[in-house]
């Protein structure tokens, strides 16, 4: 997902949502890339594109066995 998607499901400001995402990726819980849109609203567009790592299901894990 990208941040703009987040946001809007959030309903937060993409600079919030930005800064979190930075943070989780420093500690390696998400990663990221930068792609080109698609989307006809917004094709050619660049966008940081995010998803979950190992590291998150593990933690889910750990936290089903508390």
């Amino acid at each position: 997902m990208h941040v703009s998607e987040i946001s809007k499901m959030l309903g937060e400001e993409r600079r919030l949502i930005s800064y979190h995402l930075d943070t989780l990726e420093e500690h390696g819980f998400v990663e990221s890339k930068h792609e080109i849109s698609e989307h006809p609203k917004s094709k050619g567009k660049a966008l940081r594109v995010y998803w979950t790592t190992d590291k998150v299901k593990g933690v889910i894990g750990e936290i089903k066995r508390m």
